[in-house]
């Protein structure tokens, strides 16, 4: 749908390290200016031990509708699956979900495949709480801004070249914009992300 906004680089998994910056245009609110948010890893030098068995995100109820309630989900949904892509290499659904213009997908996806192509990496997958979420519509119909402020649990993260890292707990503060397709299902247009004391309207104090 054209919107181009700027996607930066470890806004959700410390495991992709060095995705850069897409410059564009900003989504309406918040206003303020996007800063990416690092985690701060500390190496360890444990012996990694690769989870198994981890099952994909499950997919909400709520995604089966084109309205705000099914944007929300579709936003929570799609967070939880980078982290699950980025601890199994799996992207196929995450690919699913990116839009054709969605720079910040773009970059993940092709950073996961790097990832993987350069030899064994995983993460564990922390917990993601979504704190607080409100929509604004777009001009385009069935799509919606998320404004969302969330928090991540640490988590361990492992490539051959870094060794057993561990990212500490992170807050920030998301604008997701999701739109309801022909085939009924959520696509990303566009993320980006902002400092965790940016202001949310509508939010309580």
């Amino acid at each position: 749908m054209g919107h181009k906004g700027r996607a930066l680089a470890g806004l959700l998994v410390a495991l992709l390290m060095g995705l850069g910056a897409c410059g564009g245009g900003n989504p309406a609110t918040p206003t303020s200016q996007a800063t990416a948010i690092q985690p701060s890893p500390t190496a360890s030098s444990a012996v990694p031990t690769k989870p198994t068995g981890i099952e994909p995100p499950e997919k909400p109820a709520a995604m089966s509708t084109p309205d705000e309630d099914g944007a929300v989900a579709a936003a929570e949904y799609f967070l939880r699956m980078t982290t699950y892509a980025a601890a199994t290499g799996d992207t196929t659904e995450l690919e699913a979900m990116s839009g054709p213009d969605c720079q910040f997908c773009e970059s993940y996806l092709e950073s996961v495949a790097q990832e993987q192509a350069a030899g064994d990496a995983w993460s564990t997958i922390p917990n993601i709480d979504i704190e607080f979420a409100t929509t604004i519509p777009t001009e385009h119909a069935d799509s919606f801004q998320v404004n969302m402020r969330t928090s991540k649990d640490a988590y361990d993260y492992y490539n051959e070249k870094d060794g057993l890292r561990r990212a500490d707990p992170e807050a920030f503060v998301m604008a997701i914009i999701a739109t309801y397709g022909s085939e009924e299902s959520w696509m990303i247009e566009e993320v980006q992300d902002f400092p965790s004391d940016t202001e949310i309207p509508g939010e309580t104090p």
